[in-house]
This record gives C-alpha cells, sequence and structure tokens, in this order.
C-alpha cells in the first residue's frame, strides 16, 4: 500500500477496488480488537507486500 492508502486502511467504506466491495473489512477488525483492547498494527511496502499484526492482551 502507498503511504496514502495506509493512512485510509481502517477508514469505513474506503476501498481502492471498483465493483461491490464495501471497504469494511479492515474497519471492522480494527474495531473487534479495540473492543478487545488490542491493537492493530499494519506495515506495508508498495510492490513487496502488507503484513498486519494483531495484538490482544490475555486476562490474567
Amino acid at each position: 500500500m502507498t503511504p496514502e492508502v495506509l493512512r485510509k486502511a481502517k477508514t469505513p467504506f474506503f476501498s481502492t477496488r471498483a465493483g461491490n466491495h464495501v471497504g469494511l473489512g479492515l474497519t471492522g477488525c480494527s474495531q473487534m480488537v479495540a473492543t478487545l483492547n488490542g491493537r492493530l498494527f499494519i506495515d506495508s511496502k508498495p510492490g513487496a507486500g502488507t503484513v498486519v499484526k494483531v495484538r490482544i492482551p490475555i486476562g490474567a
């Protein structure tokens, strides 16, 4: 992803695809992780790929 796309990646209804895509995938993941007091990290380099990491704390 370009830096501009990466900034918008978790924005509801943002999509780089044409057609019937609603752009809620990363938004939903991000909100679910936030509800669980976790964090979602996205590392992307154009032409090389994207890695999404989810960290969720385990309760004691």
